[in-house]
């Protein structure tokens, strides 16, 4: 969506930029939310008894598995799918749809192409809270984190910029992944270690 919903790409199709990007941002946390709803539920039938320590040590096991698996270090393929979301979409409703549609799918995590571990270590967090309330938070914020990414282009307004942008994001591709890598041992830490303090 970077490379497509931009100022310079909403004014070409005659959209207001601002608008289709509060509609993405929005869409994002709603479908992030139905996902954490939807795992908190689960959870709530099938988890709710185990106490917080383990379920917390349940979550520092999963986000450390994650880390190993986005290292190379365990030969485990997790599952995800190719499909992406539709672009024609983009020549065919108006900004506001396009970017709740698109971000509604996004945030849902699990309706497009799924690109890290992360996303699977946020469904097992919901799952975990044993709430659709508590799952709901996890994945609104996730939505919403995910959806927001789109602000980061707020500054294409040519094609020039637009250019200039895509560089910066292939030259910083590989601190972006030390930093979910970082993010994940981190996640594994402080569940580990609340596991054994609580």
């Amino acid at each position: 969506m970077l490379s497509s919903i931009h100022p310079l790409g909403e004014r070409s199709r005659q959209s207001r930029w601002w608008v289709t990007a509060t509609s993405h941002v929005l869409g994002a946390g709603a479908g992030g939310a139905t996902t954490g709803a939807v795992a908190g539920m689960l959870g709530w039938i099938t988890l709710r008894w185990l106490d917080a320590p383990f379920r917390l040590g349940l979550l520092g096991a999963a986000a450390l598995c994650a880390v190993l698996i986005e290292r190379g270090s365990l030969p485990v393929k997790l599952p995800s799918w190719q499909r992406q979301v539709n672009e024609a979409w983009l020549d065919e409703y108006r900004g506001w749809v396009y970017g709740a549609g698109f971000g509604y799918q996004l945030g849902l995590g699990v309706a497009t192409i799924i690109t890290t571990a992360t996303v699977h270590v946020l469904l097992v967090a919901a799952l975990l809270t044993a709430s659709p309330l508590g799952g709901a938070a996890v994945g609104l914020t996730f939505g919403v984190v995910r959806g927001g990414l789109l602000l980061t282009g707020r500054s294409i307004k040519s094609p020039a910029s637009l250019r200039t942008f895509h560089e910066r994001l292939a030259q910083g591709a590989s601190a972006a992944d030390l930093l979910a890598r970082s993010s994940l041992a981190l996640t594994a830490g402080v569940a580990l270690l609340g596991a054994v303090t609580l």
